[in-house]
C-alpha cells in the first residue's frame, strides 16, 4: 500500500467516528448472525471487512465465494482472493464454486448464462446447508443503486456495513493487517483508494469509473504476460496486440489530494504498469 495512505488509514482507525461506525456494524452482526447465516465473499475490500467482523462473533462462519472463471477474473487476482479467506477467517467453513463457462470469452457477453449459473448454484448451496440469511458487503456510499437496496432491504439479506465509509473499510483492513487484492494499490495510484473498486469483466455498475477500459488492459496483460515474447509471436498475434492498443482515458489523482488533478492518457499495454485493475467491492 502507498505509504501515506497506510499511515492515514491507521490514524483514522483510531478516531471516534470510526469506532462508532464499527460499533454499529458489530451490533447488527451480533444480533443477526446465526447458524443459518453465511457471508457472501467477493474478495473485494467491503467483503473483506465484513468477513473479518463476522468471524469475530462466529469463528466458524460459513463463506460462499463464486469464482467467475479466468475470462471474467484473472487468475492472479482470484488466487489472492481464495487464499485470503482462511487468513481473514481461519476457522470459517468456506465454499468456493467455479463458473466453468467463465473460462470462455463468450462469458463476457452472455449475461444470462452467468446469472442462471450463479443463482442456481447459490440456491443449491443454501438448500444443501440450510442457509437462509446472507451477509452482504453492500455500502450505501458506493452508488445510488446500492443506497436504495440497503435502505429498502431484501428478505434473507443483511447489510451490516451499509453505513460505513470507504475510510472505515480501509481502516479495518489496514489496522488488522488483512490481505487484499494488490490491484487496489495500482488503481489507487491513479484515483486514490476512495475510488478503487474490484469488479468482474461483465459488471457495468461502475462503468463511470472507466472499468471496461481498464478491464481490456488487464485482460491483455493476463493473456500475454506469461510465455509470450515478440520473437515467438506470429504476425497474427502482433496484429491483434497492435489493434488492442486503443486509447482510453483514466483519471489521474494525486494520492495525497481528494481532488482530481489531471487526466492520464493510457495506450494499450504500455499503461499496464499503472492501470492493472478492476473496480468494485
Amino acid at each position: 500500500m502507498i505509504a501515506r495512505w497506510e499511515e492515514y488509514f491507521r490514524l483514522y482507525s483510531k478516531s471516534e467516528d470510526h469506532k462508532k461506525a464499527l460499533a454499529r456494524a458489530e451490533e447488527i452482526i451480533k444480533r443477526e448472525l446465526d447458524e443459518k447465516s453465511y457471508v457472501a465473499f467477493s474478495g473485494g475490500k467491503d467483503s473483506i471487512a465484513l468477513l473479518f467482523l463476522c468471524q469475530t462473533f462466529k469463528p466458524d462462519v460459513s463463506v460462499f465465494h463464486w469464482d467467475h472463471g479466468s475470462a471474467l477474473m484473472p487468475r492472479e487476482i482470484e488466487n489472492e482472493i481464495v487464499k485470503s479467506i482462511k487468513i481473514i477467517a481461519p476457522g470459517s467453513q468456506s465454499y468456493v464454486h467455479k463458473f466453468t463457462f467463465g473460462e470462455r470469452e463468450q462469458s463476457r457477453h452472455d449475461y444470462y448464462a452467468w446469472y442462471k449459473a450463479f443463482y442456481g448454484t447459490l440456491d443449491g448451496f443454501k438448500k444443501q446447508f440450510g442457509k437462509t440469511k446472507a451477509f452482504i458487503g453492500l455500502r450505501a456510499e458506493e452508488s445510488s443503486k446500492r443506497s436504495v437496496t440497503t435502505k429498502a432491504g431484501k428478505q434473507g439479506e443483511v447489510y451490516p456495513i451499509a453505513h460505513l465509509s470507504w475510510r472505515d473499510v480501509w481502516g479495518v483492513i489496514v489496522s488488522q493487517n488483512l490481505p487484499y487484492p494488490k490491484v487496489y494499490d495500482s488503481y489507487a495510484e491513479l484515483l486514490g483508494y476512495d475510488q478503487a473498486r474490484l469488479v468482474t469483466f461483465h459488471d457495468s455498475e461502475f462503468d463511470k469509473f472507466g472499468s471496461r477500459n481498464l478491464d481490456n488492459i488487464l485482460m491483455w496483460r493476463e493473456k500475454h504476460s506469461l510465455n509470450f515474447t515478440r520473437e515467438k509471436a506470429t504476425s497474427r498475434d502482433l496484429a491483434r496486440s497492435d489493434s488492442q492498443r486503443t486509447l482510453s482515458l483514466a483519471p489521474h489523482r494525486n494520492p495525497a489530494s481528494p481532488i482530481l488533478a489531471s487526466w492520464t492518457l493510457c495506450r494499450g499495454s504500455r499503461s499496464t504498469s499503472v492501470s492493472v485493475s478492476h473496480l468494485k467491492s
